[in-house]
């Protein structure tokens, strides 16, 4: 495991936009993030107490999509934020070179660390950047990025899936909390621990590789069906949702998409045809 903690540094201002850059794919992205980068309207409606905690510029937390390991972690980040009550905007991560939003104090880049040196370019404008990834190739680029600045963390663990080390750091970081306190503890309502901690156990056996617990890959099937739904800016309602998948009925689902699907290869196979390669220049092909 790969695990850096250095101290907090101010923000250093950005740096000159180039001639040429992309831009965020999506609009209601970039209006999002605006929109969050002033202080929490809201915050004035609330009491003293209450305005201090929400005023001020959100943190900000990118998620791997559309992998359901950076959804999940998204929704660890979303529900220690609320239970702290400070704002926090999360998006599903586009692609953005360079990535410059300088209000938001904080950013989380949850399952992955960026492409290239990502990471440690947006510390550049953002005081602090928290990283989580398992994949033995992250680990393994990490001595090619160049000397970490000092207001970045990396935790790289190929030992636990990076939704697991999102949910033990947010979970540790509540109030209260023992730092032996065992995963999802606090962030969820008794009613959806169980269910959500079932859901981890199989992301967690198929993002490592393992397949060790009965059907893993009938629930991959079922729950690459449910991808679309994992982007929370065309789905508002996607953290919701997450709560409520369970891991009977994805298994159910699962089983029974693996049985059409090989029903009707088996039918499609009985019925070949013939193809033309390059417009019929280089042959055909039967299919």
């Amino acid at each position: 495991m790969l695990r850096r903690r250095p101290r907090l540094s101010s923000a250093i201002p950005s740096p000159p936009a180039p001639a040429h850059r992309r831009a965020f794919r999506s609009e209601a992205a970039l209006e999002a993030i605006h929109s969050h980068s002033l202080p929490s309207k809201a915050a004035a409606t609330l009491s003293s107490s209450d305005a201090d905690d929400q005023a001020g510029p959100a943190s900000l937390a990118l998620y791997n999509y559309p992998t359901f390991a950076g959804a999940y972690a998204a929704l660890a980040a979303r529900l220690f934020h609320q239970r702290v009550r400070r704002r926090l905007l999360v998006l599903p991560f586009s692609s953005v070179e360079p990535f410059r939003f300088p209000s938001h104090p904080t950013c989380y880049l949850l399952d992955f660390i960026g492409p290239k040196k990502f990471a440690f370019e947006l510390s550049k404008f953002v005081p602090r950047v928290i990283a989580f990834d398992h994949r033995q190739s992250t680990l393994a680029r990490i001595p090619k990025l160049g000397q970490c600045p000092s207001n970045v963390e990396l935790h790289i663990d190929t030992l636990k899936s990076s939704v697991r080390s999102v949910f033990d750091y947010f979970s540790k970081k509540l109030p209260g909390s023992k730092s032996d306190s065992r995963m999802c503890e606090n962030l969820f309502d008794q009613e959806d621990e169980e269910r959500v901690s079932n859901v981890l156990e199989y992301i967690d056996d198929s993002d490592l590789r393992r397949w060790q617990l009965p059907n893993t890959k009938e629930f991959q099937t079922a729950l690459r069906d449910e991808r679309a739904k994992s982007n929370c800016v065309t789905n508002p309602h996607v953290f919701e949702q997450l709560l409520q998948l369970d891991v009977d009925d994805l298994l159910n689902r699962g089983k029974s998409l693996a049985h059409d699907r090989l029903q009707a290869a088996g039918e499609f196979i009985q019925k070949p045809f013939k193809i033309q390669l390059g417009r019929g220049m280089y042959g055909e092909c039967l299919v």
